[in-house]
């Protein structure tokens, strides 16, 4: 593993790229499964030249997200669904209402006939079958990764914990921190999810 810079023609220090590029963009699925490829490069301290790079496979599952597996079963969810079923059947009675006002009497369900308050019901209830059949489906999942951050890190002790005393013999470390947004809106729900790797430098590939 070389720090060799083909342009600088000399030994270099090396620094990661602040902005690493997306080899594949985040995805999520239906169930909830996080997947990405990001690609991590190391250039050239004086002239930027792309010297290394090491590729870190994303893949967050739903039990690793915070709020996920409660979020179809929540009270809160529930009581939304109640409310916007609550909505529908009204709307539903008001339209079904209009043909049969006047201009100076407002229709009441009461001045309804046997048959026009079957049709009414009706009506009403297929308004309220409507919404449980949307709220029943999947969530629709969105991700965004907000942020990527690379520090460095070096180990300054053993494996058995003690200080290792020569900076030759530490290893060094690039800590990559990338933060995700995961979102449904269909059930205005949101979430944080942070994903910390750590990569040695010896592992990361030549590109010259």
């Amino acid at each position: 593993m070389s720090n060799r810079c083909p342009d600088c023609e000399k030994f270099v220090s090396l620094t990661p790229v602040e902005d690493p590029e997306w080899n594949t963009e985040p995805e999520i699925d239906e169930d909830g499964c996080v997947t990405g490829e990001l690609r991590v490069v190391l250039e050239c301290a004086e002239c930027g030249e792309e010297m290394k790079e090491a590729v870190i496979e994303v893949a967050i599952t739903p039990d690793e997200i915070e709020g996920l597996s409660e979020l179809e079963t929540s009270e809160e969810n529930k009581a939304e669904l109640e409310a916007a079923v609550d909505e529908a059947r009204d709307k539903a009675k008001r339209e079904f209402l209009i043909p049969f006002e006047s201009g100076i009497v407002v229709m009441d369900e009461g001045m309804l006939g046997e048959d026009e308050q079957l049709a009414l019901e009706g009506a009403m209830d297929d308004a309220e079958e409507k919404v449980r059949e949307e709220w029943a489906g999947e969530c629709e999942f969105e991700v965004e990764c907000t942020s990527v951050s690379i520090d460095e890190e070096l180990q300054t002790t053993d494996r058995n914990g003690k200080p290792i005393k020569s900076a030759r013999y530490m290893k060094k470390f690039y800590v990559v921190e990338m933060e995700f947004e995961i979102k449904c809106p269909k059930r205005d729900w949101s979430t944080t999810h942070i994903v910390r790797e750590k990569i040695q430098a010896s592992h990361f590939d030549d590109l010259n």
